[in-house]
């Protein structure tokens, strides 16, 4: 789940020493958006070297956001983006590669119960750097009944008695996927382990005294 990042240190500091000679609100930051996750696994039985029984994983994650990001300080902020992380796993050798991959755009929040990803993404390896391929989306989610919510309100008291307060409020729903995802020609989309769908609000406030 998608929550609003911390404030800058250098901002928050720059934030308290102009507002040293006045009380009233320093920043406040809204964060408003939906995102899905889906994750996939194909595990191939294999015989190891001693002649024990092993497999060949590989497990595919995909996320997709879009966010609208309001700052007193910053403005305005769209973010929508496509994020993909692939590891492949061998029981028998113990070798992990991980590729991982982000492009901007491709996510669709149409709406709390519906979202699409259409997206083509490069994966590069996160050990040597080089491309590892391509992961391709063409994906429809379908949201079903509510199963988890959040209602969080935080105050944190600093030093100088400026605070910060911090407001989350989100739901989770598990959803179904049709159409295709492909990971180096490989298709995916029937080996879907988990799907949820996302619906956030978080707010932070940082006040001067």
């Amino acid at each position: 789940m998608r929550r609003l990042g911390t404030i800058p240190a250098g901002l928050v500091m720059s934030l308290v020493a102009v507002g040293a000679a006045r009380a009233g609100v320093l920043e406040h930051q809204t964060l408003k958006g939906k995102a899905a996750d889906a994750e996939f696994l194909i595990s191939t039985p294999e015989t190891c070297a001693d002649g024990s029984d092993g497999s060949a994983d590989v497990s595919v994650s995909v996320f997709g956001e879009e966010s609208f990001v309001t700052s007193r300080v910053s403005g305005k902020t769209l973010i929508n983006a496509v994020n993909v992380s692939v590891v492949v796993a061998d029981s028998c050798t113990g070798a992990v590669s991980i590729a991982t991959g982000q492009v901007e755009g491709g996510f669709d929040a149409l709406t709390p119960r519906k979202a699409t990803l259409n997206a083509t993404v490069p994966l590069t390896d996160i050990s040597t750097g080089a491309p590892a391929g391509t992961v391709t989306a063409a994906v429809t989610l379908q949201g079903g009944s509510i199963i988890g919510f959040t209602n969080e309100h935080d105050k944190t008291v600093f030093p100088d008695n400026s605070f910060r307060t911090d407001q989350v409020k989100a739901t989770t729903r598990p959803a179904t996927l049709t159409g295709s995802l492909t990971v180096n020609g490989v298709q995916f989309i029937g080996h879907l382990t988990q799907a949820l769908m996302f619906d956030n609000k978080d707010s932070v406030t940082d006040i001067g005294r």
